[in-house]
């Protein structure tokens, strides 16, 4: 199956003229990816995944067109023309439009994509309602009979968008149905959805395609070769160092410094525990629990914790909560369960998690010659606004308590102003259980002056405030924000002066 990287490619007239259409498409190419979706434009858009096709050359257009779902064309009253009124410049001259249009239609006469993944818009003043379809047909009969409605630019993106949605949710003539399993109920509901697929962008690409509708577990399996891992370029190093992942400044047992393997991921602050008076990284224990049995049932990483879900609100959890490993013939088996999943941003930053755990593993045990991973999701959908990070503040992680208690009992300024400062920087209230914890730890010790405590008790009253305003006007919210930060600045600069 042919891999899909872009929802639409557009086409355009005249890049370097005035009266051509590539200052429009580049407005309609910012619109549609303010609205998520990937867009093809050249000279001007392409993946983030794919920095390469930035430096396509205008003959070699051909190869964005058979990645890309739909094609949309933008046209103006300019629109190159032979005598016979059709699109593009007279016999022996090249026209660039032309030659993207004819390779569409390739695809179309190939059974690959289908009429309706076709469409115009059209920016002028010369085509009245009435007169359009003589005018497409004219300029390109063979994807111009009646089958789409050309959008006019008085109406706006809007247009634009309600298309390639509708053709989004529509599975390719060329696709492979996806298998789809009914159990014997008295109606029939496509209860689970299953992707096969052998390297991490396809598998995402078409988990973004079908989460479109929105879908109930989704299983994704991905089955690779060390190749793939080694040979791979690191898949969206660009989403995780979005989502904070990279971030120098990590907590662990000696202070707020560490580079270690786990703090490249996001999830790795929630899998470090303490077991007789020692720190396990979560990561470590799996990797060591297959060497010492391959079999093993206990090769587990997991953040189900029921304490943490209930009464948790709006609050954000991870969506993440299980791995599990195990080595059959020469096969890493990985399995991965998410409560929830925002496939467009979100699964990028846990699919790059999975590939750089993978990669770990199989230069570590050697013997490994395939890897085989399932993703079950239970609900996947596309988020209009998805969050642009996913940070939590080094305070209010699971870990923080094996640090802060530490700090507060002796007095240490230096820690506790880099969690304040993160906290500060972060803009995150709320969730404050940092806050609380800190609170509980300046009582029980009594390192710092009363003042200082008061004041902790007073953010905390505010940050439960902040829970309450979230039904409330964004004013009364951006309030409670101010009144909290102008406390916490407050703290840090007490704090300083106190040394």
């Amino acid at each position: 199956m042919e891999t899909l990287i872009y929802d639409v490619f557009i086409a355009y007239h005249g890049t370097f003229n005035k009266n051509g259409s590539y200052d429009k498409a580049k407005l309609i190419t910012d619109y549609l990816k303010s609205n998520g979706f990937s867009v093809y434009l050249h000279g001007y858009s392409c993946s983030e995944n794919y920095p390469q096709h930035r430096e396509t050359q205008w003959n070699n257009t051909w190869e964005r067109i058979n990645e890309s779902r739909t094609f949309l064309l933008v046209i103006n009253d300019n629109v190159p023309r032979k005598n016979n009124m059709s699109l593009g410049n007279e016999d022996g001259q090249v026209s660039q439009i032309r030659d993207e249009t004819d390779r569409f239609n390739s695809l179309v006469k190939e059974g690959k994509r289908n009429k309706h993944d076709f469409n115009w818009f059209y920016c002028g003043n010369i085509i009245e309602r009435t007169e359009q379809q003589k005018f497409l047909e004219a300029l390109y009969n063979p994807l111009s009979d009646g089958h789409n409605n050309l959008i006019l630019g008085s109406a706006g993106y809007e247009e634009i968008k309600s298309w390639l949605n509708s053709r989004l949710k529509i599975a390719l003539p060329s696709e492979k149905p996806l298998k789809e399993f009914h159990y014997d109920l008295p109606y029939n509901d496509n209860l689970i959805k299953i992707i096969e697929s052998n390297s991490f962008l396809d598998a995402y690409n078409k988990a973004k395609y079908i989460a479109k509708l929105e879908c109930n577990n989704l299983l994704i399996t991905l089955k690779l070769k060390l190749s793939d891992i080694f040979n791979e370029s690191f898949p969206f190093k660009e989403a995780l160092e979005k989502a904070k992942v990279l971030r120098d400044n990590r907590p662990n047992q000696d202070g707020l410094m560490s580079n270690d393997f786990e703090f490249q991921l996001y999830h790795g602050d929630f899998i470090k525990v303490e077991n007789a008076g020692k720190f396990i990284n979560g990561y470590d224990y799996v990797k060591q629990e297959l060497k010492d049995k391959h079999s093993t049932r206990r090769a587990l990483i997991s953040l189900l914790n029921t304490k943490l879900i209930v009464g948790s609100g709006d609050n954000p959890i991870p969506s993440y909560l299980l791995s599990q490993f195990q080595i059959r013939n020469n096969t890493l088996l990985v399995s991965e369960y998410f409560r929830a999943m925002e496939i467009s941003e979100f699964f990028k930053i846990n699919m790059g998690e999975t590939y750089l755990l993978v990669k770990e593993i199989v230069t570590e045990i050697t013997e490994i010659k395939e890897i085989f991973i399932v993703y079950h999701i239970f609900d996947a959908y596309i988020s209009d606004q998805p969050k642009s990070s996913l940070y939590i503040p080094i305070m209010d992680r699971l870990n923080a308590q094996y640090f802060i208690i530490p700090a507060i009992k002796d007095k240490d300024s230096t820690t506790i102003l880099k969690l304040l400062e993160d906290k500060l920087y972060s803009k995150i209230y709320n969730i404050y259980n940092g806050f609380e914890n800190i609170y509980k730890s300046l009582k029980m010790f009594e390192t710092f002056n009363n003042e200082i405590i008061l004041l902790f008790k007073q953010i905390i009253e505010k940050c439960r405030l902040l829970e309450k305003a979230y039904a409330q006007s964004n004013s009364a919210q951006d309030e409670i924000i101010k009144n909290i930060e102008d406390i916490l600045n407050d703290i840090i600069s007490k704090i300083k002066s106190e040394g």
